[in-house]
């Protein structure tokens, strides 16, 4: 009873190694100390004993233990308390944001009507787009890293029953996966929709859908492989040979379904995935050259070298694609802008313009109605006759056409007297 308690106070406050010692020093004496007394008591033993019993004794004994601790280590003490209150604000952050979530869900028809019709789109935009988008980019890239740490917990405890959280995040992020494969291969024929896009589309980033089916099943590749090197790496760490092979195989797969597939949409990114695959198979034989089969650990420390500059190159040209890619975007989408401020300033002089003209006519119109009307007030023989200028022109052709028609009539009259 006495080591079981010792190593639950042990294993809480995380002493140093010279603590641990000096502790069981102190815990071998007074164990000691305890089996004589015990079998003193046990040989003078009478109905009026003043000798403390066993769990007496070892409660005083956790005692002097803990307390000797805490003396000795008041650091440990802090920290035990600092992640004490780091776990309750936790908690309370949680706590507060679930309450948030379920106040809104009880008066979420109030809240909807009590909003504007801008904040109402924004707010559609945000849970279209945003929303369910996080969600999935979240999962995918945190789905190794998760897993990977979950099941080496469970694997160096290998108690179900302690760790089964760590369970059912695996089981989680296996089942996401799992649904991924059937809601992609459910919704093929919409992966081009935007609507589907807005919504959906962080599984297919960067990937080209028109005239591709084979690409829904990208997502579902990408997790299946972590998902298979995350438990090559926990439970096959002892035999080297299948885990070098193993990533490999995956490399070389993943390499050619690259090349048949092209799932992306422009030639760099495709080439810089095809590089990173290529260079994380070259890493991968590295794996037999760091083991055993290498006899000379000088010769190991050279070919750490070699890795290194290979992982600094792969890590210089991804660097060097991303800022490339990111001034690109920078410079396209200063052109974009400065292309809608000119267009913007065209159609604004186009509307000053039009504006102008409209005025005008206005005050025309205005003027000739003003001048209609002013013109019933005077005598017919000074009245204005306002005319338009079509009108005008129309009378000025008839006016001359009359003429004409005059001067034909009369030299054919005067013709005729002459005959």
């Amino acid at each position: 009873m006495l080591q079981k308690a010792y190593k639950d106070i042990i294993n809480v406050k995380m002493l140093p190694d010279p603590v641990m010692n000096n502790i069981m020093e102190n815990l071998g004496a007074k164990r000691a100390n305890h089996t004589v007394v015990n079998e003193t008591t046990t040989a003078n033993s009478t109905g009026n004993s003043e000798e403390l019993s066993e769990p007496d004794a070892v409660h005083r004994n956790l005692k002097g233990l803990e307390t000797e601790a805490k003396a000795i280590n008041p650091a440990a003490e802090k920290k035990a308390k600092s992640i004490k209150r780091n776990q309750i604000i936790v908690a309370g952050i949680v706590g507060t944001f679930i309450l948030a979530i379920i106040i809104v869900c009880i008066f979420r028809r109030r809240i909807w009507l009590s909003l504007t019709s801008k904040r109402r789109a924004t707010i559609r935009g945000f849970y279209r787009s945003i929303f369910w988008n996080g969600i999935v980019r979240f999962m995918v890239e945190m789905f190794y890293p998760f897993v990977l740490g979950s099941l080496t917990i469970i694997y160096k405890t290998r108690d179900f029953n302690k760790n089964y959280k760590e369970c059912a995040k695996v089981i989680i992020f296996c089942v996401f996966m799992l649904y991924t494969a059937y809601f992609m291969n459910k919704h093929k024929d919409e992966i081009d929709n935007r609507r589907f896009k807005a919504r959906f589309g962080a599984y297919l980033t960067n990937c080209e859908t028109y005239k591709k089916p084979r690409v829904i099943w990208y997502p579902t590749v990408f997790m299946a492989r972590r998902l298979m090197m995350a438990l090559c790496i926990t439970f096959l760490k002892v035999n080297l040979v299948t885990q070098v092979l193993f990533a490999v195989h995956t490399s070389l797969l993943m390499l050619a379904w690259l090349i048949t597939v092209k799932p992306f949409d422009t030639k760099y990114k495709l080439y810089l995935e095809l590089s990173n695959e290529a260079i994380t198979l070259t890493l991968s034989y590295f794996g037999f050259l760091f083991s055993d089969y290498v006899s000379s650990p000088v010769a190991r420390y050279r070919f750490g070298y070699f890795y290194i500059g290979i992982l600094a190159f792969g890590l210089l040209v991804n660097l060097l694609t991303m800022g490339i890619a990111t001034i690109a975007d920078l410079v396209r989408w200063w052109k974009r802008r400065k292309h809608q401020k000119e267009v913007q300033a065209n159609l604004k002089e186009k509307a000053e313009q039009q504006a102008l003209k409209e005025l005008q006519l206005k005050k025309e119109l205005y003027a000739r109605q003003q001048a209609f009307y002013n013109s019933f007030e005077k005598p017919p023989s000074q009245r204005v006759e306002l005319d338009s200028e079509e009108s005008k022109q129309e009378k000025s052709e008839h006016s001359e056409n009359s003429e004409n028609s005059k001067n034909s009539k009369n030299s054919e009259y005067e013709e005729q007297e002459l005959s």
